[in-house]
């Protein structure tokens, strides 16, 4: 009984001390562990509200208080809680979200560095690309550049042979043309041996013009010159020749020449 009567005495002040104690929102940081451990139970019930919500985070100036163990008494067990209820509705502060729940600035930054690298990675693989389409291009030409070498040294091994038959042809025309300019001289200095024969031969040769050409294959030509002689000539001397024949006539073979 005695401890009923000092447990009622008890809480009508505890009571008034409390509600004389304002309702605040979160402490401030200056707020020691000591001052808020006064009031345990406000302090747990806030520490556990406030990491259900928002989580723990660096900095937290509150810590759990562990509170004496309750009495065993069922009286005594139901009698502090109804003492103690509505001095930690009284004392509750005002939850309000923590800024670390909505903005933080390196997160903020983390995320937009990570994003930049993405976009960049985007453009690598896009670089990329491009760099093996130029690789596979580059790849083409070169066997193409390849392919024109090849067909070039072909070419430049049939233009070199050419060269050489073409030089043998020049030495060959050269040789030609010197035997062509022999041949000329042998020619020339023959023709001249053939008309000094001519003339060495015609010394004792007479050629008479002006004898009819009647041609004749049975005539006697030495017996139609003897009478041009006497009547042309008038040279009544019998003069004897070796051989006589006609020439051919020069007009005759030119008419039948322009008129076949």
């Amino acid at each position: 009984m005695a401890d009923k009567k000092n447990s009622k005495n008890s809480n009508p002040q505890n009571s008034k001390s409390k509600e004389q104690s304002p309702a605040c929102s979160i402490p401030q940081p200056t707020q020691t562990n000591q001052e808020m451990n006064q009031s345990p139970l406000t302090s747990n019930v806030y520490s556990a509200a406030h990491q259900t919500l928002y989580g723990t985070y660096p900095g937290y100036p509150f810590t759990p208080f562990q509170p004496p163990a309750p009495h065993t008494t069922p009286a005594n067990m139901m009698q502090s809680n109804h003492q103690q209820l509505p001095a930690m509705l009284s004392t509750m502060p005002l939850l309000t979200p923590s800024p670390y729940q909505y903005t933080n600035p390196d997160l903020n930054k983390f995320m937009s560095e990570v994003t930049e690298r993405l976009k960049k990675l985007d453009m690598l693989e896009d670089i990329l690309q491009r760099v093996v389409s130029m690789e596979t291009h580059c790849k083409k030409i070169d066997f193409e550049v390849s392919n024109m070498k090849e067909q070039i040294k072909t070419h430049t091994n049939n233009i070199i042979n050419l060269d050489q038959g073409l030089s043998e042809m020049s030495n060959r025309v050269q040789d030609m043309g010197e035997q062509n300019y022999i041949l000329f001289e042998e020619n020339r200095q023959l023709k001249e041996k053939v008309i000094e024969q001519q003339s060495r031969s015609m010394r004792e040769n007479l050629i008479f013009k002006g004898v009819p050409d009647d041609y004749n294959p049975d005539e006697d030509t030495e017996a139609i010159l003897k009478d041009f002689i006497k009547s042309e000539i008038q040279i009544e001397e019998e003069i004897n020749f070796h051989v006589v024949h006609r020439l051919k006539p020069k007009k005759r073979q030119e008419s039948k020449r322009h008129s076949g």
